[in-house]
């Protein structure tokens, strides 16, 4: 009897350290499961903020994209110049710009500023408020011009196609922004590029379009013979009188 009583006891034993074991273990690996839970569901809304930043940064991608310009721009000189002031003397920077759009229209602009980026921009503002449009016919001017601004002497011709812009200095620059392929230009006088600059955009105004040219030079040979008819006719006038009186 008392070997089956203590079997049942040694049973119980048995099975009770195990059974207290286990429970542990379980309860164990409960607590990283559900820390892995949690674990996840965080990643899973940092990763919700993730993606909003990266649309984000598409955005400012797309902002940072640079648009593309209206015009082309063209340095052609940065001075430094200085002015006498009560306390001394003040220095800035004085840029020139020609501006284009190669299709006919063309600016010039100089301004002055502290530094020179601000002086460009200034330059190109001024430019923008003196685009002029230039006429040409199949990629040269249709006529020759020349004329005076201050101490530069300016010509420009016509040219065949294939001739290219055969000009130097300011004068190039902007003939080749005003979209004139074929031209024949000389500078005489001054080698300042504002003056000569100037002076190419007031010989470049006053071109004249195709068909006013053409009527022009249709009226003219029109008056230049009726000049000469009328010439004609006072000649045998005198020469008829000259005869009647001898």
């Amino acid at each position: 009897m008392s070997s089956e009583n203590e079997s049942p006891k040694a049973d119980e034993t048995n099975t009770t350290p195990a059974q207290s074991a286990a429970a542990p273990t379980q309860q164990k690996s409960k607590g990283p499961a559900d820390g892995k839970k949690s674990f996840v569901k965080r990643n899973s809304s940092r990763g919700g903020g993730r993606d909003r930043g990266g649309r984000g940064r598409g955005k400012r991608g797309r902002r940072g994209e640079r648009e593309e310009k209206e015009f082309e721009e063209e340095l052609l000189k940065i001075d430094r110049v200085t002015r006498v002031v009560k306390g001394g003397r003040r220095l800035r920077f004085r840029a020139t710009v020609v501006i284009g759009d190669r299709k006919g229209r063309v600016g010039f602009g100089s301004d002055k500023a502290v530094e020179v980026p601000q002086a460009i921009q200034k330059a190109v503002r001024v430019a923008k408020k003196n685009l002029i449009r230039v006429s040409t016919v199949n990629g040269t001017i249709p006529h020759e011009v020349s004329l005076k601004f201050k101490s530069a002497k300016v010509m420009i011709m016509p040219a065949k196609s294939g001739t290219g812009i055969i000009a130097g200095g300011a004068m190039r620059k902007i003939a080749d922004l005003a979209g004139i392929e074929d031209m024949l230009g000389k500078n005489i006088g001054t080698s300042n590029k504002i003056s000569s600059g100037k002076a190419m955009m007031l010989a470049l105004a006053s071109l004249k379009p195709v068909q006013k040219v053409s009527q022009k030079s249709a009226t003219e040979g029109k008056g230049g013979a009726t000049k000469k008819d009328s010439k004609k006719t006072t000649e045998e006038t005198n020469t008829s009188t000259a005869t009647t009186n001898f």
